[in-house]
């Protein structure tokens, strides 16, 4: 039996121009509310009552591309974000050094016959056991997302290693440096907010900097690697360098069909470069901590 009957029904569409498929969902939809109309005219009321109209939706699985474009855009956010937190890292722990300055405890300290090579070295060996304790604790949270977002950190056991030879490296060179930021300040918090500043301008922004100058033109490129040299003598710099271009390596391999056999993370284009800046600044900067350092006065 077919039945002929014409009926208004008037929609507005409202959609996000990512997702191209609600159109078709809309589509859906609004025969369905014709049907039911349709239903509720022509049929008997209790047949239009059990009478139902479903819709269902079942979008093509992603092709590799998409997955990978996804998988690099989360990727590199993801070590976006995680470069905020290692700027605040050493922060934290040279407030405690900014305390012992602003009360005058290093004085005492000092004044009482502590050299200045073991009262820096004992704050050094202390601060970086702490460092290398929360350096455990972010390869477990980056095993836990190894299956997602942070497979580039902690997808196997060569990522793994990598990330934590970056970071521990990274703690070697940035506590040093912060001693030598520690005079400037005279109460903790401004030390904490100040050092974390200033690793963030100097690491997360000439790092995106540097990226962009690299894509920009043949000048701009050639102005990044003349300027890449002293921009990976501040740790911050150089351990964001090193996790972006992890991100850039990863997902490289895996379009060219490397993933079974992916180069290895630290090799010297990568990761390596960086941890030998990393490793050669350490020294110097705790050497400039210490040398900052002068006699204390004998006062009665």
């Amino acid at each position: 039996v077919w039945y002929a009957k014409t009926f208004n029904a008037s929609a507005s569409v409202l959609h996000n121009v990512s997702s191209p498929h609600a159109v078709f969902v809309h589509a859906g939809e609004l025969t369905k509310l014709v049907w039911e109309r349709c239903a509720r005219a022509l049929l008997p009321p209790g047949v239009a009552a059990r009478a139902q109209y479903t819709v269902r939706n079942h979008p093509l699985p992603l092709t590799m591309k998409q997955s990978l474009t996804i998988e690099a855009v989360v990727s590199f956010f993801a070590a976006a974000f995680v470069i905020v937190p290692y700027c605040y890292l050493p922060a934290a722990f040279v407030a405690v050094v900014v305390g012992e300055l602003s009360c005058k405890a290093h004085h005492v300290q000092r004044a009482s016959g502590a050299g200045r090579l073991a009262y820096w070295a004992a704050h050094y060996a202390w601060d970086f056991a702490g460092h290398a304790l929360l350096t455990l604790c972010l390869l477990l949270v980056y095993a836990q997302y190894a299956a997602s977002s942070f497979a580039v950190f902690a997808g196997d056991a060569r990522a793994a290693f990598a990330t934590g030879a970056l970071t521990l490296t990274y703690g070697l060179s940035a506590l040093p440096l912060g001693y030598c930021y520690a005079p400037l300040f005279e109460s903790r918090a401004a030390a904490q907010v100040g050092i974390a500043m200033l690793n963030f301008a100097t690491g997360y922004v000439l790092a995106i900097l540097a990226a962009i100058l690299e894509d920009v033109s043949p000048l701009g490129a050639a102005t990044s690697e003349v300027l890449y040299p002293w921009f990976r003598l501040s740790p911050s710099f150089s351990v964001a360098e090193a996790l972006l271009r992890l991100v850039a390596d990863f997902y490289v391999s895996r379009v060219l069909d490397a993933a079974d056999h992916p180069p290895p993370p630290l090799r010297w284009e990568v990761g390596g470069r960086v941890l030998a800046y990393m490793g050669l600044t350490a020294p110097v900067f705790f050497a400039l901590a210490v040398a900052a350092d002068g006699r204390p006065r004998q006062e009665l």
